[in-house]
C-alpha cells in the first residue's frame, strides 16, 4: 500500500468545511462498523474546529493532508494541562474514499514528528472502543493503553493511549492497563 505523494500543512479557515466533511464521514464510518450512533451532521464539528482555529479555550493546531493538492486525511494536535510537554493527538481522520491506502500511518507520523519539533515528550490520544485497526497501528508507533472502555456518552467509550517521546517502546501485554495487549502489541 503505497502513501503516494502525501503532503500535510496547517489548515486555512476557508478549509474547515472540507476538515470537518472528513472527520463526520470517518467518524460516522467506523460508528456504522462498531455499532456506534451516528452522528448527524457536521455543524458541531465546524463549530470546534473554528473554536480551536481562533484559539479559544484550549488551543489547537489543525493540519491537513494533501495528495495533488486534494485534502484526504486531517488531525489536531493540542497542549495539554499547563505544561509544554504533553500533547494531544485528535481528530486524525482519512476520508473513506482514500482508506487502505497508509494515509492515517503517514498522517500519525507527521503528527509525531511535529510534537518532537515541539519538545514535547508525551503524546496522548483517544480511539474508539472496538478499532482494532487503529489500536494496532498506534501499539506499532509505540503507543502503550492507558484505560479501555472509558465512558464518554451513553453509547460510546474509548481507550486512552499514550506514547513516551522520550523512551519509545510498543505496546505489550506487560505494559497495557487494562487492554491485557489487546491492542495489538
Amino acid at each position: 500500500m503505497n502513501a503516494g505523494s502525501l503532503t500535510y500543512r496547517e489548515i486555512r479557515r476557508d478549509e474547515i468545511e472540507q476538515s470537518a466533511q472528513i472527520i463526520f464521514d470517518a467518524f460516522n464510518l467506523m460508528s456504522e462498523r462498531l455499532g456506534y450512533p451516528k452522528s448527524p451532521d457536521t455543524a458541531p464539528i465546524v463549530s470546534r474546529l473554528n473554536e480551536y482555529l481562533d484559539d479559544t479555550g484550549v488551543p489547537g493546531i489543525l493540519y491537513g493532508g494533501f495528495v495533488d493538492g486534494v485534502q484526504v486525511g486531517f488531525f489536531m494536535l493540542r497542549k495539554l494541562g499547563i505544561d509544554e510537554e504533553t500533547w494531544e493527538i485528535s481528530m486524525l481522520s482519512v476520508a473513506p474514499a482514500q482508506q487502505g491506502k497508509g494515509y492515517g500511518s503517514r498522517l500519525l507520523e507527521c503528527a509525531l514528528q511535529k510534537i518532537r519539533d515541539f519538545k514535547g515528550v508525551l503524546a496522548v490520544c483517544a480511539v474508539m472502543d472496538g478499532n482494532d485497526q487503529v489500536l494496532k497501528m498506534l501499539a506499532g508507533y509505540g503507543f502503550v493503553c492507558e484505560a479501555s472502555g472509558v465512558p464518554v456518552g451513553q453509547d460510546l467509550s474509548i481507550w486512552m493511549l499514550r506514547k513516551d517521546m522520550k523512551n519509545e517502546s510498543s505496546c505489550s501485554p506487560e505494559q497495557c492497563a487494562g487492554c491485557s495487549g489487546g491492542c495489538g502489541g
